[in-house]
């Protein structure tokens, strides 16, 4: 059976009996996400005590009876609570179909998350998976000297450089989320960015203030002049910290202290 989930209370419920999720699962990240027109809702499969579930954004197709599904900006994917593989994929893909069809639903696209189990047993022969690129990781549950011998010889030799002139603290105060806003928009501008990419500050301030995850905001400034170089947000879910969405002044990239940045956090 499917049932469609959409108010928070419940939302937050059914991702706490996951155990370990990441913040791109979470309730408030879908709404904050989210486009004009689009409805986030979360899908959840039961079989038993067993339980999967599908967070999407769902659209309607102008001019037509129909609809369409995409994941947020980042990865989602399915989760499940059984980490082994006794769920029967055939009867939730039955279901899943079943659901598609009585919703109009006549497409779904979803970004995997590389970190959770299963998803690609629970979904083959459902639609197309496809790989489209690395995804970068630190163990963080190496002590930190085992994980900074793990970096090249360059990367080391950056950091010393940048530790020298440079010191990160957590960004607390307005003013420092409203420099690394400028810091990031100008980023956007020097790669091109498409307007999809220029978030607003509202957009910026409600993902510090929400509470179902726990965001950071991380600068770099140069000792020197007390100048504001760099900056990048972390979200932390669980047991997983992720490394949003970053800034830099061009007029200090070789000093690469968004590097530093990742490095102290």
């Amino acid at each position: 059976m499917i049932e469609t989930i959409e108010h928070k209370e419940k939302w937050v419920e059914q991702l706490a009996k996951i155990g370990n999720t990441d913040f791109y699962f979470t309730y408030d990240y879908h709404h904050l996400s989210k486009s004009e027109g689009e409805q986030p809702i979360l899908l959840k499969y039961t079989q038993g005590n067993q339980s999967i579930l599908l967070p999407l954004l769902l659209r309607n197709i102008p001019g037509t009876e129909y609809k369409d599904a995409i994941s947020v900006y980042g990865y989602a994917g399915i989760l499940t609570n059984d980490n082994s593989s006794n769920i029967n994929a055939s009867e939730f893909q039955k279901s899943l179909k079943a659901y598609f069809l009585e919703k109009n639903i006549i497409s779904v696209f979803s970004r995997l998350h590389p970190f959770m189990v299963n998803q690609e047993d629970l979904l083959e022969g459902l639609g197309e998976i496809t790989e489209q690129g690395m995804v970068v990781y630190l163990d963080l549950t190496l002590p930190i000297d085992i994980q900074r011998a793990n970096f090249n010889r360059r990367l080391k030799t950056y950091l010393n450089k940048a530790r020298k002139v440079c010191t990160v603290i957590e960004g607390n105060h307005q003013e420092d989320l409203k420099k690394f806003i400028e810091l990031y928009h100008e980023n956007m501008r020097r790669v091109d960015a498409t307007d999809s990419y220029f978030f607003n500050e509202e957009y910026f301030e409600r993902i510090m203030a929400s509470k179902d995850y726990t965001p950071q905001l991380m600068i770099c400034k140069d000792n020197e002049t007390q100048k504001t170089i760099g900056g990048a947000i972390f979200i932390k879910k669980d047991n997983i910290v992720q490394y949003h969405l970053s800034g830099l002044d061009a007029d200090f990239f070789d000093l690469n202290p968004i590097k530093l940045i990742i490095d102290e956090m």
